[in-house]
């Protein structure tokens, strides 16, 4: 049995590069970028006017004229106009480009209408106002948005600009989830007295929906060669392979020799932790195997903190963790790290937890109840309510 930072050493050592695929902007939210995206040309990409107004040229209005005879409406969307003549002034609306001749703009609140002319009113105006010159926000083949990024709805407003229709984004690796047991039936099935509804499968198919991972269901009843003959399928056609049951000690638990019969390669198998312990991670070649105990709080537990530990980590993005202190201190006397349930509280100052023990791991009604889970070390059986701990939301 290994430590829940020696397991994550292990699964750190299985992080990959993913390859790049090209997705219709429509569908990209929430993707992560693949490479950088630069600049197809300067922005603004012209002297573009700030405010509805009128626009001038300054010297005019710096040898003292404050009345400007207006010759004709620049539009936004429009080629840009000409000032006509000295002392005469255009019309001009937010968005437009700058007209031709003109260097200052003036907005509607600091003039006066007179007949077909404008009299302005500010004193203080200077040159070059409410213009928003070519280049300042960026240069052309500058990066606009650096590789790994993910996307966003404001995000989807800069690759939207630049024309890119088709984002080149991390290609999510292929999922397969497998329940095991004879005791679980359909959703749609009412169950016996000895039997469940499936549910861990459909727990897990939903948190990799989150994520953008599109994922494939199979259930497989307590049949050794059964098991084996599907599993030896499912290994070679998809990339992860999650497992929900099978991997304790039980007779019928047969999911560690058949892995090991299909050539599996065992990283490692139990962990001193609670929930969850009897969670079995290995690999064949490229493919990476997560057997979670069937206890839903075990499976969650450990799908929070080491596929998404390993997840995140490939498509270099902060961990889905953040750091909470405790409502009340607590007691936990096992040498073993412990993920309590929790529920997050309201603080204005600082993230506070209460833990919400429930009954057992198997106690799915407790799930109602909590907001995640709060990672309690091993190496004390006190837990300050002063201390931080890393909590991860579900």
């Amino acid at each position: 049995m290994i430590t829940v930072t020696e397991a994550e050493k292990i699964i750190k050592n299985h992080v990959r590069v993913f390859p790049k695929e090209y997705i219709d902007l429509s569908e990209s939210l929430n993707h992560i970028l693949s490479e950088n995206i630069t600049a197809e040309r300067d922005y603004p990409p012209f002297n573009r006017v700030a405010m509805d107004g009128i626009c001038i040229n300054f010297s005019d209005f710096a040898k003292g004229q404050r009345l400007f005879k207006i010759s004709g409406l620049q539009a936004a969307g429009s080629p840009p106009l000409k000032l006509s003549e000295i002392n005469t002034g255009l019309e001009i609306m937010t968005g437009a480009m700058l007209s031709q001749g003109a260097d200052t703009v003036i907005p509607y609140e600091q003039i006066e209408k007179i007949g077909d002319s404008f009299k302005i009113n500010n004193e203080k105006l200077h040159n070059g106002a409410n213009i928003h010159l070519k280049g300042k926000d960026t240069k052309s083949d500058s990066i606009l948005i650096k590789a790994y990024t993910k996307i966003e709805s404001h995000i989807i407003a800069i690759l939207a600009t630049e024309g890119i229709h088709k984002v080149p984004v991390l290609k999510m690796p292929k999922i397969a989830i497998v329940s095991t047991g004879d005791e679980l039936v359909p959703i749609d099935t009412k169950p016996k007295d000895y039997q469940i509804r499936t549910s861990n499968s459909l727990m897990l198919k939903a948190a990799l929906k989150k994520l953008n991972i599109k994922s494939s269901t199979f259930h497989i009843n307590d049949n050794k060669e059964l098991l084996k003959s599907k599993m030896s399928d499912i290994i070679k056609d998809f990339d992860v392979i999650m497992l929900s049951g099978g991997v304790s000690k039980g007779k019928l638990d047969y999911i560690p020799e058949i892995l090991t019969e299909l050539n599996v390669k065992k990283d490692f198998h139990r962990i001193a932790q609670r929930p969850g312990k009897p969670f079995w991670f290995g690999h064949k070649d490229d493919k990476l195997v997560f057997a979670f105990p069937g206890n839903p709080a075990s499976s969650l537990v450990c799908y929070k903190r080491y596929f998404e530990y390993w997840l995140m980590l490939c498509l270099r993005q902060e961990p889905n963790n953040f750091r909470v202190k405790l409502k009340n201190s607590y007691v936990f006397k096992p040498q073993l790290t412990y993920f309590a349930q929790a529920k997050l509280i309201d603080n204005t100052n600082e993230r506070i937890v209460e833990i919400m023990p429930g009954n057992g791991s198997g106690d799915i009604a407790n799930f109602a109840q909590i907001d995640g889970f709060i990672e309690l070390p091993s190496q004390s059986e006190i837990h300050d309510c002063n201390n931080m701990y890393t909590f991860y939301k579900i």
